[in-house]
């Protein structure tokens, strides 16, 4: 009898220990992005185009022509310092086949700077098992926040999540 209550008491703590673990690698994944978020906004104040190309997936890079001139674009379009941000819904999601696995996020935030406010979204993996340089941005929207036609809702670009640096594009309905 003490035996099994022995075996039930570690079962339970071992199952408590899991559930844990669990939960907190959601979590790591959206504080991941949070990171990326914050990283981008410092590397785009400090002019800082190393800094961004990193933030982005090596195999993205390598797809799309003229690259390191998009994030010259990007560089100037952005202007003032950092002031608040207000993030919207995360959209996170997973796609899992035997071995393979992968997950993205496509956040969506508001930074007011002391000049504008801007919305950015973008297509981020964290996991790519068959492929760590897909890890990275894939796609990077921008605009700001005057020249979106739908403010109210949360940015998601053209929404075709174009791969590289995409300024001032919008949803247009039926496109």
């Amino acid at each position: 009898m003490k035996r099994s209550k022995n075996i039930l008491v570690i079962f339970i703590v071992t199952f408590f220990l899991f559930a844990v673990t669990s939960c907190k690698s959601h979590k790591t994944d959206e504080e991941i992005v949070e990171k990326k978020i914050q990283e981008l906004i410092q590397h785009l104040e400090e002019n800082n185009t190393d800094g961004i190309r990193n933030l982005f997936a090596k195999t993205k890079i390598n797809d799309i022509e003229d690259f390191d001139a998009s994030i010259e674009q990007l560089i100037e379009f952005y202007d003032g310092v950092y002031e608040t941000k207000k993030n919207g819904a995360p959209g996170k999601f997973r796609d899992k086949d035997g071995d393979f696995s992968t997950t993205w996020f496509l956040p969506s935030t508001d930074v007011t700077t002391s000049v504008d406010t801007y919305r950015i979204a973008f297509y981020y993996c964290t996991e790519y098992t068959t492929d760590k340089d897909s890890i990275g941005i894939w796609s990077l929207y921008i605009i700001k926040k005057s020249e979106d036609t739908t403010p109210k809702y949360s940015y998601g670009g053209d929404g075709l999540w174009t791969p590289g640096i995409n300024i001032g594009k919008v949803y247009v309905k039926g496109e």
